[in-house]
């Protein structure tokens, strides 16, 4: 699993998400989850057949096993621990 600040597609563009997506995981299907995504990453993400997308408040215990490659932003990291710490964070 790796933890970024935030996912950004500046432009909005395919290009741009799979090059943050490559750096960190070159091969294989990943999982990104954000809370929430913002749209034009969210866009540009689901064009990336390699690529799955979910966000913090739906993420399931499945997610987590099914994939290998996890990249998580501060953000959805710090909503899934308040869900684990009950709401409280």
């Amino acid at each position: 699993m790796a933890v970024i600040e935030q996912f950004v597609a500046e432009t909005g563009k395919t290009k741009g998400v799979n090059q943050i997506v490559g750096r960190i995981a070159p091969a294989g299907k990943v999982l990104l989850v954000d809370a929430p995504f913002a749209l034009g990453t969210a866009r540009a993400a689901r064009n990336i057949e390699r690529v799955y997308l979910q966000e913090a408040a739906k993420l399931n215990p499945v997610d987590l096993a099914k994939y290998k490659k996890i990249i998580v932003s501060t953000k959805a990291l710090e909503a899934i621990i308040a869900r684990v710490n009950g709401g409280k964070n």
